[in-house]
């Protein structure tokens, strides 16, 4: 009897002690984190930075697993080559859900994850590189150029592809256009997948089609969803590194700093232009593409042109070093290292993008300052305060300075004149001219030709 009723004992012990550990699993598992982190629309060097935020923060919290929400039809090689070591390197398990689309970059990205799933009626392929013009549009290169760097990324995604077990031949044909494999893709066509194709054993890419985020979480077995968002300095730094952003902030700077040295003191024109380029440093900062070097560089070209306009008359050394430090400082800015495989440190097209982004920059502010000195300006109230509102006409009493009785008179110069700058001609002291050359203060002048209020001297030849 007493055995009888040991034995029952124990084997309730033991059923319990099961159930005790089973549900403690169970518990722990369910509470495991699961990260899903957005990648969609145009991938950019704004992009990296979130990308890495979220891969950190997942290892520091222990999570399960990390899965990329991705629909995207792709973007810069030197950011997707970013996320992609970020995503080799990392120790959490990776997934990719492609919600709809995974193009280019998109299809390199899920290749760095350790499983591919996909949503119903969603594709993935063609990622063969494509070089970019000064436009943002698609430039020709040439055929052994574009050779170089399809057999490097082509080994890239291959690397990727073996490190996490997909089919290198799926993903080589993906890039390459002389990759063929027999019943899949033929040699000459680039290789693109719906979910189905991905998921069918020729292909063994996908793991399997799901419906949505939800279901995929279920499938891995659970976990406490944390959804990853972009900090609002991420936003701006994804925003203002694209290529249209940053035209029109370069322009409205550089329009501010034209009208703050039209209109005096501190204004409207500073504030704009100061506003305009901490955003732009601000979002190349964030994106990993400029740091307090470039900053440095434009707040030297800054002080040294204020100093060629507002101190030292004319234009000189100081005015040039500032306009080509400011020049230099923006075009590095824009500028990251792009690590295209096969192709030279020095990227001519990035280098082409950044100049005709600040040309475009330059041409739109001078039409802006156009537009604004005809329109828009003379209605404001600032204008009627640095600007007469009527006509200085004779009919109005009002009698024309004439500068014609100074022609052939002799002066001293007041400044260096570089070609502009002041010359004292008894009591009086004028603003005039060089036909170019530059004379030093203090050496003797004589006005040789004067033409409406722009008086023209010449160095006057002792001897």
């Amino acid at each position: 009897m007493k055995s009888t009723i040991c034995r029952r004992i124990l084997i309730l012990g033991i059923l319990g002690t099961c159930f005790y550990t089973a549900l403690e699993s169970t518990l722990n598992y369910s509470t495991e984190p699961v990260y899903i982190v957005p990648v969609k629309g145009e991938i950019e060097r704004g992009l990296t930075y979130f990308i890495k935020r979220s891969v950190k923060e997942a290892e520091k919290n222990k999570a399960k697993a990390l899965i990329i929400h991705m629909d995207t039809h792709g973007g810069e090689f030197g950011a997707t080559e970013t996320i992609m070591e970020v995503l080799l390197d990392t120790s959490v398990e990776t997934y990719t859900f492609i919600d709809k689309k995974a193009f280019s970059a998109g299809a390199f990205i899920a290749v760095a994850t350790e499983h591919i799933y996909m949503s119903p009626a969603s594709v993935i392929g063609a990622a063969t590189p494509i070089a970019v013009g000064p436009t943002g549009g698609p430039a020709e290169i040439s055929k052994s150029v574009e050779e170089k760097i399809t057999s490097g990324i082509r080994a890239l995604m291959a690397a990727a592809a073996e490190k996490n077990e997909h089919p290198r031949r799926i993903v080589e044909a993906m890039v390459d256009r002389d990759v063929e494999i027999k019943g899949i893709i033929e040699k000459g066509k680039l290789l693109t997948l719906t979910n189905k194709e991905a998921e069918a054993k020729k292909a063994g890419l996908s793991e399997g089609t799901v419906e949505n985020i939800d279901e995929l979480v279920k499938k891995i077995g659970g976990g406490e969803i944390v959804r990853a968002e972009i900090s609002w300095s991420e936003k701006i730094a994804r925003m203002i590194t694209s290529s249209g952003v940053r035209a029109v902030l370069l322009m409205l700077g550089l329009l501010g700093i034209y009208i703050e040295v039209k209109t005096p003191g501190f204004g409207i024109g500073g504030i704009t232009a100061l506003f305009c380029f901490s955003l732009f440093f601000f979002g190349h900062y964030v994106a990993g593409l400029a740091g307090w070097e470039e900053l440095l560089l434009f707040s030297t070209g800054i002080v040294l042109l204020s100093i060629e306009i507002f101190i030292l008359p004319g234009f000189g050394i100081a005015g040039l070093l500032g306009i080509i430090l400011i020049l230099a400082s923006l075009v590095l800015a824009m500028t990251g290292v792009e690590t295209i495989p096969g192709t030279p440190w020095w990227n001519q097209k990035q280098y082409d993008q950044a100049f005709y982004t600040i040309g475009t920059a330059i041409v739109g502010s001078i039409a802006l300052a156009f537009l604004a000195l005809k329109f828009f300006l003379p209605r404001t109230p600032l204008w009627s305060k640095i600007s007469l509102e009527s006509a200085e006409t004779k009919d109005r009493g009002f009698a024309v300075t004439s500068f014609e009785k100074f022609l052939g008179e002799k002066g001293l110069t007041q400044t260096v004149l570089r070609p502009s700058g002041k010359a004292v001609f008894g009591e009086e002291i004028l603003d005039v001219v060089t036909e170019g050359e530059m004379i030093s203060k203090g050496v003797e002048v004589r006005v040789i030709r004067v033409a409406g209020n722009r008086i023209v001297v010449a160095e006057e030849e002792n001897g």
